[in-house]
């Protein structure tokens, strides 16, 4: 097992996003990228040992958070 780490395939988003699915199937959402933007975050998620989905989670998760942090301001 790899050591967990925030940035790590085991943050809170992918661990929901995999109970989630357990629990039941999410219906899949589909977007068109531009190319570079497919590429770069295809070699961002390996770095970072995730999965492209998995990735996009992370990324939208601390979106959110930055959001509510610049909201309690």
């Amino acid at each position: 097992m790899y050591p967990r780490r925030e940035h790590d395939v085991y943050t809170k988003a992918s661990r929901i996003a995999q109970e989630s699915y357990m629990r039941k199937p999410i219906p899949p959402v589909g977007i068109r990228l531009p190319e570079d933007l497919k590429a770069w975050l295809k070699s961002a998620a390996m770095n970072n040992r995730r999965s492209v989905n998995a990735h996009v989670l992370f990324l939208i998760e601390q979106a959110r958070a930055q959001e509510q942090k610049g909201a309690q301001q």
